[in-house]
């Protein structure tokens, strides 16, 4: 996932699965039984700030900062060797941009969500965890997939 704003690297997920088809009968077994896989990708608040900044986002209530957020991102789906096999793009794709939409049981569902964190024993630098997780819906929700 990119910002459009900054242009940098807001973070990655890897899956590791095999092509629909395949010889692997576990790979068909889990296919077949809806196997599912989570992820998630952390980017800091010093980023959210670079998207945010610029734009009087900071006098916004903050609903309105995370749907500025979601709208900055964008994605890419790639093969492990970096052949590309979709994008996220708007409802509206640009004149001459290719429509060919991916299969919706192929469209990743990618949520956001903020978390707190603490270093429970203390220790700054030491572990941390995160708590009072909360949705604020689908980043893609208004924009499509689409193949290439």
């Amino acid at each position: 996932m990119y910002s459009q704003t900054t242009g940098e690297l807001l973070g990655f997920a890897d899956v590791f699965t095999r092509r629909d088809i395949t010889a692997c009968e576990n790979c068909q077994r889990r296919r077949e039984g809806g196997n599912v896989v989570y992820d998630a990708i952390h980017f800091s608040s010093s980023l959210a700030g670079k998207i945010l900044a610029g734009g009087k986002w900071e006098s916004l209530k903050i609903p309105a900062q995370y749907e500025r957020l979601k709208g900055d991102i964008t994605a890419v789906l790639t093969r492990a060797g970096g052949e590309r096999l979709a994008h996220a793009v708007g409802v509206n794709p640009p004149v001459g941009q290719d429509t060919d939409p991916m299969d919706a049981d192929k469209i990743p569902k990618l949520t956001l969500h903020t978390a707190s964190a603490c270093y429970p024993d203390g220790h700054m630098g030491g572990p941390f965890s995160f708590y009072d997780w909360q949705g604020h819906g689908e980043v893609f929700g208004e924009l499509q997939w689409l193949k290439g």
